[in-house]
């Protein structure tokens, strides 16, 4: 199976994420949303930045751990 699934944070997410960091506030991100096609029985969808909402949102599950790709490093 060639499919790749990711984490995609939009821009609203990068606003509200650079708020966060230039405010200094300590924020805790405590769930995140799964989804797939919706109505087109579940084929995968291209999400972009400029999505605002899931097309069918499938999973609401907690974050248990947050760590960097050791092979993709934010530079």
């Amino acid at each position: 199976m060639d499919q790749k699934y990711y984490v995609l944070l939009t821009k609203v997410g990068q606003g509200r994420l650079s708020e966060v960091i230039s405010a200094e506030i300590n924020s805790i991100m405590s769930y995140i949303l799964l989804g797939d096609g919706g109505e087109d029985e579940g084929k995968e969808t291209n999400p972009t930045e400029d999505d605002t909402a899931l097309k069918r949102s499938r999973a609401k599950l907690p974050i248990n751990r947050v760590y960097q790709h050791e092979k993709k490093k934010i530079k």
